[in-house]
Parts: C-alpha cells; sequence; structure tokens
C-alpha cells in the first residue's frame, strides 16, 4: 500500500513539543505569505483595471434633451414646448457628457415615422455642455407626431417627440 510523504505542515507523530510549534508557526508564515502575495496580485489586477476604465475614450452620453422655441447662445432651450405650429421652426436642445473633440453628434429628424433630414453638430471643445439643432423648412409642416434622434457614430443615444398642431 503506498503512503503519502508528509507535507510541510504533517509533523512526524514522535516530535516534540518545540517542534509541533515550530511546524505551526512555518504554516501560518507560508500562509500568510501566500495571501499577501495573493493580494498583491489582485490590487495589480484592480489597479490595471483602474487605469483602463480612466483613459480608455468613452462614448458621449445624452442627459436630456429638449425641444423649444428657440435656443439661446449656449444651445440651451429658450421656451420650451413640445408642440409647435405648422409655420414653426424646430428647436432641440440637447445636454451632453463626456463629449470628444472633434466628433459628430447628429439629429435624425422623423415625420410619422420616416426620415425627413439629418443635421450634424461638429464639436470643436471636448467635454460637457448642450448641443443645439435647428430644423426649418420653407413650407408648412403637416400637423402630425415628429420626433428627433440623437446619434453619435450611427447609434441612437436617445430621442423624444414632439407635435405640430394648428
Amino acid at each position: 500500500m503506498l503512503r503519502k510523504p508528509p507535507s510541510r505542515r504533517q509533523v512526524e507523530p514522535n516530535a516534540t513539543p518545540e517542534e509541533r510549534q515550530a511546524a505551526l508557526e512555518e504554516g501560518r508564515r507560508k500562509a500568510n505569505r501566500q495571501g499577501i502575495i495573493r493580494s498583491v496580485i489582485m490590487l495589480i489586477f484592480l489597479t490595471v483595471i483602474a487605469v483602463y476604465m480612466a483613459i480608455k475614450p468613452r462614448d458621449p452620453q445624452v442627459l436630456s434633451i429638449t425641444t423649444a422655441a428657440a435656443l439661446d447662445d449656449n444651445y440651451e432651450a429658450v421656451d420650451p414646448t413640445d408642440t409647435y405650429a405648422p409655420g414653426d421652426t424646430f428647436f432641440v436642445s440637447v445636454e451632453v457628457i463626456d463629449f470628444p473633440q472633434g466628433a459628430d453628434l447628429t439629429a435624425r429628424w422623423r415625420y410619422e415615422g420616416e426620415v425627413i433630414r439629418e443635421t450634424v453638430f461638429e464639436s470643436e471643445v471636448p467635454g460637457s455642455g448642450f448641443v443645439g439643432f435647428v430644423l426649418d423648412s420653407s413650407e408648412p409642416w403637416p400637423e402630425a407626431r415628429y420626433s428627433v434622434e440623437i446619434m453619435y457614430e450611427g447609434e441612437v443615444l436617445d430621442s423624444t417627440q414632439f407635435w405640430v398642431r394648428e
């Protein structure tokens, strides 16, 4: 019959109490070293993940979309509304965060679900703030439900609806 060789933690049956105590302390030290090594490895792993997340470029996020009667100089909504008259110009204020420099944000305008136009906002300054879009027409808008989708690199970030009524 085969016997397993004794591990470092096992003590010979005829060992003295001092030898048993020494073996026990050695086992504790070894367990502590292994715990410290695991902790250091985990800390390095978490640090690498944190650095990656910090330097990885993030897509912009839309915090809000507000349809309005006009926009101010900072593209914030003036007189928010979700209903326009047939002869009105549509204004949309979009609050964004993490907007990269040189990126384009697109407003896809829809009438009864069909795309009628896309307008593009080209960023020259990165960061967070407001972006404005305007849609006008030389002809009166038909009374109906409209929507606008805010897109980045072909992906819809958010959308809102509004109406044209007499």
